[in-house]
């Protein structure tokens, strides 16, 4: 979807994460003012265990960008690559404070749609550890409704996430907060067994078992 830099906000002084997207995927005005209304709302949540978004703009170079919360921390996904899974009792741990932060999300009307290791990020604080979900409803900010989404995924665009994709959003059909639900398990799954709930040659493989 774009590239993500390491950013200092000056008028503010504070380090964030630059996403720069991708100017193909928001190439008319109406997508950008679309694009510009749901980061509005995504800007609006407020929740420990979610990365806070804090703005969209458009660079002078005319490049779309969002500005987020920077996390100094590793995420799941990084974890599970070194390690395959982990223990139980962590995992568990992980996946609940995700849970919270999905709750506080659904009770708002927001969905996330792309719930994956990647997007669960850890960082300590005195000891304990922490968890943050970020890309907050990004897939969307892309599609205009879910079968746009589900051609994005098959055209390879969002490829890396239909290992957790519900059977809804593989199918097009309408969402609600069980797709994350089924996102969620998925992830679990993956922490406690070392391995995914599905396992294909293609991302379209993938789609048709997480359906059947």
């Amino acid at each position: 979807m774009g590239t993500v830099f390491k950013a200092r906000q000056i008028d503010l002084g504070r380090l964030v994460a630059l996403k720069i997207v991708n100017p193909t995927m928001v190439g008319d005005s109406d997508t950008l003012g679309r694009f510009e209304r749901e980061a509005q709302i995504l800007s609006e949540l407020s929740h420990p265990h979610i990365g806070r978004f804090f703005r969209f703009g458009i660079s002078p170079e005319k490049f779309p960008y969002i500005e987020m919360e920077f996390i100094e921390g590793e995420s799941l996904r990084q974890m599970l690559n070194k390690d395959d899974c982990l223990e139980w009792t962590r995992a568990t741990s992980i996946i609940a404070q995700a849970c919270q932060a999905m709750e506080y999300a659904h009770s708002r009307g927001i969905l996330h749609r792309d719930l994956k290791p990647s997007n669960i990020v850890v960082c300590k604080d005195a000891g304990r550890e922490i968890v943050k979900v970020i890309d907050f409803g990004l897939a969307k900010l892309i599609a205009r409704d879910e079968r746009e989404l589900q051609k994005l995924t098959q055209t390879g665009t969002l490829l890396g996430s239909v290992q957790y994709m519900s059977p809804e959003l593989c199918s097009g059909r309408t969402l609600d907060h069980r797709a994350d639900i089924y996102s969620l398990g998925c992830v679990l799954f993956e922490c406690l067994t070392g391995r995914l709930p599905h396992e294909a040659d293609n991302s379209i493989g993938l789609m048709h078992k997480h359906v059947n």
